[in-house]
């Protein structure tokens, strides 16, 4: 389910589970990672080194090394949108229940 079609709920942080909330730290982490063993291998003196000689082969291995963060990117997107979706859905049903079943503040 896309973030779009669950309906807009205030997000509070009881809406998050323990086990959000590790998962997405674990995201973070394996996403700064993927992007910290990329500059080490690729700019080890912080300036990027191509491994290869000709311009051609340059831009080829540059795109490689961008496919390669967009691709830990995109999957570290995703998976913290299904996380905040799923917060959503709870606030959503937290907010919609009948007033009778409501827990006392």
């Amino acid at each position: 389910m896309r973030a779009s079609t669950v309906p807009n709920a205030q997000l509070t942080e009881r809406d998050f589970t323990d086990q959000d909330v590790a998962e997405f730290r674990r995201l973070m982490t394996e996403f700064l990672t993927t992007c910290k063993t990329a500059a080490a291998t690729h700019a080890p003196h912080g300036e990027w080194e191509p491994p290869a000689s000709d311009l051609f082969g340059q831009f080829s291995d540059s795109m490689e090394l961008i496919a390669e963060v967009s691709r830990a990117l995109s999957h570290t997107r995703r998976d913290i949108r299904t996380i905040n979706t799923q917060a959503r859905m709870r606030a959503y049903d937290r907010t919609s229940e009948p007033a009778q079943h409501r827990q006392p503040h």
